[in-house]
C-alpha cells in the first residue's frame, strides 16, 4: 500500500466518507510472487492445499496466526514460502488465539480491499469468540478463519477431525463452508473472499475441513495457475463501499442504542440469505475459468460446479 501526497477523490458513504484512491491497490498486486505459473498437479495434505490458496490471492498480504493442532502445518507453510520469495508479506505471529483475531479485525477494518486469513481449531477458535461475534456483523467480509475441525479441547481429548468446534461456533455470524479432500479444501479457500467480499453480502467467512484426516494426509491436488486465480477472483471482488481506516473517516464508533443494534443484527441476516444465492454462481465460474476438458475427474468438475456448501441452518 502506498500514500502518496496528491488530492483524492472524496465520496460520502452511510458509514462516513472514502478517499479514492489513498491505498494503491495496483502496487499491491504487482508486487505479488506467483506461486504457479502454469497447472501444476502436486501431492499435498490438506493444510499446505489451504495455505496455497492463500498464498496465491494477490490481496493476502499479511498472515496472523499462532500454532495449535492440527492447523500449524498451515502457518508453517506459509512462513516457509515467505522466507524463501522475500517481497511484500509478512507473518505475524501473535501470543494467544484471541490476539489473533483481534489483529484481524484492526487489519481487515483498516484495508477493507485485501484478504486477512488465519486457521485454528479447537479451542484456539473459542479463544476467538469475543472478537468473532462481533465480527459477524461488522461488514468485514475479508476477514477468513480458516478452521481446521478438531473435537475438543479437554476430555475426552481429540486431536482427531470432528466438527464440534465449527459447530459451537454456528452462531457466531460467518460463513461456515465445509469442504473434504485436498482440491476441495483448495477450491473452496479460493472462493471464500469471493463470497464474504460481495457488496451485498459483506460477511467474513470460515471455511473449514477435518483435522488429521484431511489436514494431515495427502493426495493428489490441481493447482491453477495465479494469472487464471487472479482473474477469477477480480470478476467477483469489487471495492468495497465503505471506507476504511487507512482511507476514510467513519460515522460510527464502536456503540450503539439498542434500536441501531437491531438493525445491524437484522442487515446481518439479510446478507447471509444472499449467501446461497451467490455460492453456486461463483463455483460455477470458477469450474467454467479452469475447466479444461480432459484435464481432471468429471467428480471434480461437478464439484466446482456446486462451490462449496454451507451448514443448512
Amino acid at each position: 500500500m502506498s500514500v502518496s501526497s496528491v488530492s483524492f477523490e472524496r465520496v460520502a458513504t452511510p458509514a462516513g466518507e472514502r478517499y479514492e484512491g489513498v491505498i494503491d491497490l495496483e502496487r499491491v498486486r504487482a508486487a505479488h510472487r506467483p506461486v504457479a505459473i502454469e497447472r501444476e498437479t502436486l501431492s499435498a495434505d490438506g493444510n499446505t492445499a489451504a495455505a496455497i490458496a492463500t498464498l496465491q490471492m494477490w490481496r493476502c498480504v499479511l498472515y496472523a496466526g499462532f500454532p495449535i493442532t492440527p492447523s500449524t502445518k498451515w502457518i508453517e507453510h506459509i512462513a516457509g514460502w515467505i522466507a524463501s520469495h522475500p517481497g511484500h508479506r509478512r507473518i505475524k505471529l501473535l501470543e494467544a488465539e484471541h490476539a489473533v483475531a483481534d489483529y484481524l479485525a484492526g487489519a481487515a477494518a483498516s484495508c477493507r480491499d485485501l484478504v486477512f486469513p488465519t486457521a485454528t481449531s479447537s479451542v484456539g477458535l473459542d479463544h476467538m469468540t469475543e472478537t468473532t461475534r462481533s465480527l459477524g456483523a461488522s461488514g468485514l467480509g475479508n476477514v477468513m478463519i480458516i478452521d481446521v475441525y478438531r473435537a475438543t479441547a479437554n476430555y475426552p481429548l481429540c486431536i482427531e477431525g470432528d466438527p464440534s468446534d465449527t459447530l459451537a461456533h454456528r452462531d457466531d455470524g460467518f460463513i461456515q463452508l465445509a469442504a473434504r479432500g485436498k482440491q476441495q479444501i483448495y477450491d473452496t479457500v479460493l472462493q471464500a473472499p469471493c463470497l464474504g467480499m460481495q457488496p451485498d453480502i459483506l460477511t467474513p467467512t470460515m471455511p473449514g475441513y477435518y483435522g488429521i484426516k484431511d489436514s494431515h494426509r495427502s493426495a493428489r491436488l490441481l493447482v491453477e495457475p495465479d494469472a487464471e486465480i487472479h482473474a477469477f477472483q477480480d470478476r467477483w471482488i469489487h471495492p468495497c463501499p465503505y471506507p476504511g481506516l487507512l482511507n476514510g473517516d467513519t460515522a460510527f464508533g464502536n456503540c450503539v442504542t439498542s434500536r441501531h443494534f437491531q438493525g445491524f443484527k437484522l442487515d446481518q441476516k439479510l446478507r447471509m440469505e444472499r449467501v446461497l444465492e451467490r455460492l453456486p454462481e461463483i463455483g460455477a465460474d470458477l469450474r467454467a475459468a479452469s475447466d479444461v476438458p480432459g484435464s481432471r475427474s468429471s467428480t471434480r468438475s461437478a464439484g466446482r460446479a456446486m462451490g462449496a456448501w454451507t451448514w443448512p441452518w
